[in-house]
């Protein structure tokens, strides 16, 4: 009693049901969360010593030569200190628009806004270490060059971010540096407002077939197929014969 059998007809007829998905975060989701931004950061910061020395050795370079009267150009209009800072706005923006996308992609199940934290920290951290230490390679060498280098003898200017203050003592970064944050913020909150769940996670919503609604169950002492004949408490009947005899004429 009480179970629905249905057969091949009736399959089609039951209604599917959506459950939206509800996600709940525990303290442990918290801590991997933190974990996860932390890494992305580190990983950003690491990056920005390996593109410094990539920056160093591929940017174009101001050339100097060394005369009686000191080190002077030898291009009259030198190009290097653009070209130079040219390719480190290239690269930190090339990386801060595959960082946020490879973060999104790969670490899918901690996004929101910790994990956005992390990726701005590191991209902050890994594009002022680029240019900071881009800058000192062969620095001191250039600095012995210009005090000491025999006439006639050509060296080049190390790179440089002119278009950045860099001052971390006085908590100062401003500038060119931030360039790779902020390309790297705008896409991944454009991912993010473009994602269908809330959570920005990838789950999938619940789906439960019902059966449709069954038809109301007959009186026992009822014949099938006289649902539709129920006594309403009106003692008349539509029977034309059981209808009272006319009075007589008088």
């Amino acid at each position: 009693q009480g179970a629905y059998r249905c057969g091949p007809d009736d399959a089609d007829d039951w209604v599917a049901v959506v459950e939206e998905p509800v996600h709940h975060t525990t303290p442990r989701d918290w801590l991997l969360e933190v974990a996860a931004a932390l890494a992305v950061a580190v990983v950003l910061t690491g990056l920005g010593v390996a593109m410094a020395y990539l920056w160093a050795e591929i940017s174009p370079r101001t050339v100097l030569e060394m005369t009686a009267n000191g080190a002077v150009y030898t291009e009259p209009n030198p190009e290097g200190y653009v070209a130079g800072e040219s390719v480190y706005l290239l690269m930190t923006a090339g990386l801060g628009v595959v960082a946020p996308i490879v973060v999104w992609m790969a670490v899918r199940r901690r996004r929101g806004p910790i994990l956005l934290t992390g990726l701005a920290v590191g991209s902050v951290a890994g594009a002022t270490l680029m240019a900071w230490l881009g800058h000192r390679i062969g620095l001191t060498e250039y600095r012995e060059l210009l005090t000491g280098a025999p006439v006639g003898t050509r060296f080049e200017i190390p790179v440089k971010v002119y278009s950045a203050v860099i001052d971390v003592a006085g908590f100062r970064i401003q500038g060119a540096v931030l360039v790779q944050a902020m390309i790297a913020v705008a896409i991944y909150t454009f991912l993010a407002g473009f994602y269908p769940t809330p959570s920005l996670r990838p789950e999938r919503a619940v789906v439960h077939f019902m059966p449709p609604e069954l038809p109301p169950e007959l009186p026992p002492d009822q014949p099938a197929g006289t649902d539709d004949k129920v006594n309403s408490g009106w003692q008349g009947t539509s029977d034309h014969r059981a209808a009272p005899a006319p009075p007589a004429a008088g």
